[in-house]
């Protein structure tokens, strides 16, 4: 059972939900139906915004360098993350093994300190996500656009329905 299958079956009642999905090698537009798809095959009546980063949505995560930096505790830091170009973040394959190493390079840890950074891996993504600036360098990524497009959209919805 699907999570929208789970909330209908629940009985909860939305206007608005958010549906994530990675674009992967599907494709965007593949990923935007899927989701279309889906909620109308379980019954959902309510506006269903797509979220469809190009391949990973650790991409979105690789557009700030600083907050890399400060989620690790090293804002100060100057080695090189080995972050990809804020143009081809989008084009670039494996995203989370980028984040991966990058948080990697910017705790600057060994030894034992290095295997726990390892291990607080997801950790640090959520916080990145908790922090994400959307008024950053995310702005510039088609796929973030679009989200801010849809997201205008499903509002004016809402509100002249």
């Amino acid at each position: 059972m699907t999570k929208l299958e789970r909330l209908r079956a629940a009985g909860i009642a939305t206007d608005l939900a958010f549906v994530h999905r990675d674009a992967d090698r599907a494709g965007v537009h593949t990923r935007r139906t899927e989701i279309s798809d889906a909620a109308a095959a379980c019954g959902v009546t309510s506006i269903v915004v797509p979220i469809v980063p190009v391949q990973e949505l650790e991409a979105w995560l690789l557009t700030d360098e600083l907050a890399l930096r400060r989620v690790v505790g090293r804002p100060n830091s100057r080695v090189s993350l080995g972050l990809p170009r804020l143009a081809t973040i989008e084009a670039t394959p494996s995203p989370k093994e980028i984040l991966k190493s990058a948080l990697l390079a910017a705790s600057e840890t060994t030894g034992r300190r290095r295997t726990q950074e390892r291990s607080d891996f997801e950790k640090r993504r959520r916080a990145l996500l908790d922090r994400l600036d959307i008024d950053g360098p995310i702005r510039q990524l088609p796929a973030w656009r679009r989200l801010e497009a849809d997201i205008v959209e499903a509002v004016s919805t809402l509100m002249t329905g």
